[in-house]
């Protein structure tokens, strides 16, 4: 069939040709430039066991990446380190989301400290916040546990037996200013549940 002289079935073909081709070319450039220089450095991280990446959804980052920690003995280097990392490897601002082995018991002794870093967060009193949670970290019977602070988050580690709670906190004065890494952090250390398909594992 032709209109205004042109074969449309001709058209057409060409039209899905080039498609494909566009497509395929940003999906080869992606793997190229992201998937693999981030795998590679996942990969050579002795703390990450699983991961997995993704489109960002609902914050100004470009991907989100899912990374179940192992038992690490400092949440907050270990986070700060994977943070740099995928994004020198990537050169792209990416969410991060810690996955981690928490419990009913390390989620109510979270629950329980919470109120101590949300007052600390409100009115500067960390060594307060620290002393409260030590206190109820004990309390719980809990085996190790750790607080972290920086300019922009608070890091809580919480581990009982083969167990572990990471949370990554954001300070509510590095929000205002935009200052959190890699986007919305609130609630971005969560359970890990199940094993992710297509990523790496260790």
């Amino acid at each position: 069939m032709k209109v205004f002289g042109l074969d449309i079935r001709k058209v057409i073909v060409a039209f899905l040709v080039t498609f494909a081709i566009l497509t395929g070319g940003r999906i080869a450039a992606y793997h190229v430039q992201v998937e693999r220089p981030m795998e590679a450095f996942l990969r050579s991280r002795a703390d990450v066991a699983a991961w997995q990446i993704m489109p960002a959804t609902g914050s100004a980052s470009d991907l989100e990446v899912r990374v179940k920690l192992k038992d690490v003995r400092d949440l907050q280097a270990a986070y700060l380190q994977i943070q740099d990392g995928i994004t020198r490897a990537t050169g792209r601002v990416s969410r991060l989301i810690i996955e981690d082995t928490r419990t009913g018991q390390l989620s109510d002794a979270y629950r329980r400290m919470r109120f101590a870093v949300e007052e600390a967060m409100a009115r500067g009193t960390f060594r307060d916040m620290a002393k409260a949670i030590d206190a109820l970290a004990a309390e719980a019977g809990l085996e190790r546990w750790n607080v972290y602070v920086d300019s922009r988050n608070v890091y809580l580690q919480l581990h009982e037996g083969a167990h572990y709670l990471y949370e990554v906190i954001p300070r509510k004065d590095a929000t205002a200013s935009g200052g959190v890494v890699g986007g919305d952090q609130r609630a971005a250390s969560v359970p890990w549940q199940s094993p992710f398909t297509g990523c790496g594992l260790r």
